[in-house]
């Protein structure tokens, strides 16, 4: 078998199993899809959770696959991979966003703020300017009471998307609770310093 014939093959083994695994992955999204119309944010989050686990698994195999081939072939080894699968997996890529972006959804309705920005910072690593991850993220900031991170994310949310009413509304609510911190810091601080005297 030539160089040319196996990076052929493995190239189609690879192409069978980002099928076979976007197959498993879309399925299990769609029953996260019901089941979240449903209301049932238990089998929602585990059937995002296990679509999640199939394209990371995907990008993951694909990456390393990548590296390896490069370092083969710029070692004059194996014969570099056709350019069609040395394209980034968008797909797969999309479809992982659009997990973690479902279970920012799950995780603000069951209050595991934590978790929520977990999820959407995944999303913002593969794409940043996915308004709903950082909007999201923004959200769970504010429940954290981390109110700069969250003003960071809507600012960046409204270079954006300046006219998005919801990101100019956490503004504002940021803008009222980060006075209501000052004036009550400084009320602190007077009742510290009378003590004192």
């Amino acid at each position: 078998e030539t160089p040319e014939m196996s990076a052929s093959n493995s190239a189609a083994d690879r192409a069978q199993k980002k099928k076979e695994g976007m197959e498993k992955a879309l399925k299990q999204k769609e029953e996260g899809n019901a089941a979240l119309k449903a209301g049932d944010l238990d089998r929602a989050k585990k059937s995002y959770l296990f679509a999640r686990l199939e394209t990371r698994s995907l990008l993951t195999v694909n990456k390393a696959t990548g590296m390896l081939e490069a370092a083969l072939g710029g070692a004059g080894g194996a014969a570099s991979a056709p350019p069609e699968d040395q394209e980034k997996d968008n797909d797969v890529i999309e479809l992982h966003c659009t997990l973690c972006n479902n279970l920012c959804v799950i995780f603000l309705r069951l209050e595991k703020f934590d978790k929520v920005v977990t999820y959407a910072t995944e999303v913002l690593e593969k794409d940043p300017k996915n308004v709903k991850a950082v909007m999201r993220r923004a959200k769970a900031h504010l429940k954290l009471n981390n109110l700069d991170k969250a003003e960071n994310d809507v600012n960046f949310g409204l270079e954006l998307e300046p006219e998005n009413g919801d990101l100019r509304q956490m503004k504002a609510d940021i803008t009222v609770r980060a006075k209501r911190y000052d004036q009550q810091f400084k009320a602190d601080m007077k009742g510290w310093a009378d003590k004192l005297k």
